[in-house]
């Protein structure tokens, strides 16, 4: 397993957000290192798209049956929830900007585990309906097939979402 140690803030919009380059130990000895890498590039250019707001950008990354899952069930929060198919996804992004803004995303760290790569943050979110804010830590696991996403999952402190949300 290889550690990717990155401090970089995002400050959405994209105007701000920056992917530095990451400082690791290469893996030349093994095909998994070269894949791992092309991996840990795949999710990296996620976030460079995101950034940008290129949505075909982030869809292209994504295999044709990709799961996506977010804290909460959408009932409670429309932008969470389990999500099945790059279409679902592209309503996902959707849901999330309807009902959050991004003011801040912070990526902390890269964990290159193989076909998973693991993205540690914390991000600010403001909900527009209220204007109030809430902040949270974030876990993201990226579980990649062939240069393709297969699998997304978000784990977070969605308490402070939850109280905004519910009222």
């Amino acid at each position: 397993m290889k550690i990717f140690r990155v401090f970089f803030i995002i400050l959405a919009p994209k105007e701000a957000f920056v992917i530095p380059k990451s400082c690791y130990i290469e893996d030349k000895g093994s095909k998994e290192g070269v894949m791992s890498d092309q991996n840990l590039k795949v999710v990296q250019d996620i976030y460079a798209a995101f950034r940008r707001g290129d949505l075909s950008g982030i869809l292209s990354r994504l295999a044709e049956n990709v799961q996506w899952e977010t804290a909460f069930k959408r009932e409670m929060i429309p932008s969470t929830g389990r999500w099945e198919g790059r279409r679902r996804v592209e309503e996902f992004f959707g849901a999330m900007f309807a009902a959050e803004k991004v003011e801040h995303l912070e990526v902390r760290e890269f964990i290159d585990a193989g076909d998973q790569v693991v993205v540690l943050g914390f991000n600010r979110m403001q909900t527009p309906f209220s204007g109030m804010i809430y902040e949270n830590d974030w876990v993201m696991v990226w579980t990649l097939k062939d240069g393709k996403i297969t699998r997304f999952r978000e784990f977070s402190d969605r308490v402070p979402a939850r109280v905004l949300f519910a009222g």
